[in-house]
């Protein structure tokens, strides 16, 4: 479920921030007569783009590096107030305000990666959005540390799907970072005297060595999400690395788990009578045969009710808590 909601969240976020107002304040020929979309006023990567479009994005953008903290930030020090002029009655209540909300990490991941893209897209023609993102990620991760520590309750554990997604998205941000670049440096005006064709933007002195980034960017992302599965698939089929590893002679292996758990390789429960606990049959000082014809703590209480517990034996004195 976080994997499904972080990946929609990261989504809305970055058209939101990330893509809306440049759709918005583009003009787009082909687009001629649509009511929002590419009917701005914008052609290019201008001086008056910066000055309007560039100048709102930077906003946006720095101001979410504290805004998405205010609510938990808030609520913490809300319910400090709400605790230090408790008059309740019940200790339940007092135990509420103690329990802080659970931190939905698709929530961050989507913000997180937000920003990212968004510094890269627009970061080589505006390297302000650079400092903006290492700010962020400096605030996120202290404040998001000291809420776990004081206020969030302590999370379930998550699988890595939404790592793992994250870590694919930020490898689409290598070539929009270049394309980018490529289309900022490129503009009339700027580093290039005239209009010239899409193709004299592109081969461009400054910008050519970028175009042969951008292509390797994007082979190296055709071959991992396409190639590189087919060809390991086929190379499975003619070679299987064994699942478990072929052990020398000399190694040591068990002949069975009964005589691995008499020679205490490894510790496992031996019943699930708590009575046959070593731990508890040395806290209760009762023996083993007594443990294994007596089911839990009750059944000892009803023996035991109105006589002394049994002497503890030596050989269960001795046991350690190994």
């Amino acid at each position: 479920r976080e994997y499904s909601v972080g990946k929609r969240m990261f989504i809305a976020f970055f058209i939101n921030v990330g893509l809306a107002l440049l759709l918005v304040n583009a003009k787009l020929n082909f687009l001629a007569g649509a009511v929002i979309i590419g009917s701005g006023q914008y052609d290019d990567f201008t001086s008056e783009w910066y000055a309007n479009v560039g100048t709102l994005l930077v906003t946006t953008v720095a101001i979410n590096i504290f805004a998405p903290h205010m609510v938990g930030v808030g609520m913490y020090f809300l319910r400090k107030i709400q605790i230090m002029t408790f008059n309740g009655k019940v200790q339940m209540q007092l135990n509420e305000l103690y329990l802080g909300p659970e931190f939905v990490p698709s929530y961050r991941y989507g913000q997180t990666l937000t920003t990212i893209m968004v510094s890269m897209l627009y970061g080589a023609g505006i390297p302000l959005f650079y400092a903006i993102a290492t700010i962020s990620f400096f605030v996120y991760y202290w404040i998001d540390k000291w809420l776990f520590l004081h206020w969030y309750a302590t999370p379930p554990d998550f699988g890595s799907r939404l790592a793992e997604f994250a870590s694919y998205v930020i490898l689409y941000a290598v070539p929009l970072h270049i394309g980018f670049a490529i289309w900022m440096y490129s503009t009339p005006g700027f580093f290039v005297i005239g209009t010239g064709t899409f193709f004299d933007r592109i081969t461009l002195e400054h910008t050519t060595p970028m175009l042969f980034l951008f292509a390797i960017s994007v082979a190296v992302i055709v071959l991992d999400t396409t190639l590189y599965p087919a060809i390991r698939s086929i190379w499975n089929c003619f070679y299987k690395i064994p699942a478990d590893p072929i052990l020398d002679d000399d190694d040591e292996i068990f002949e069975n788990v009964t005589k691995a758990k008499e020679d205490r390789l490894f510790r496992v429960l031996d019943s699930y009578n708590i009575l046959e606990n070593r731990r508890y049959m040395r806290a209760f000082g009762i023996t083993p045969e007594f443990a294994k014809s007596h089911q839990g703590v009750d059944a000892m209480y009803r023996e035991f009710r109105d006589q002394e517990l049994p002497q503890l034996p030596d050989e269960i004195r001795n046991i350690g808590f190994a």
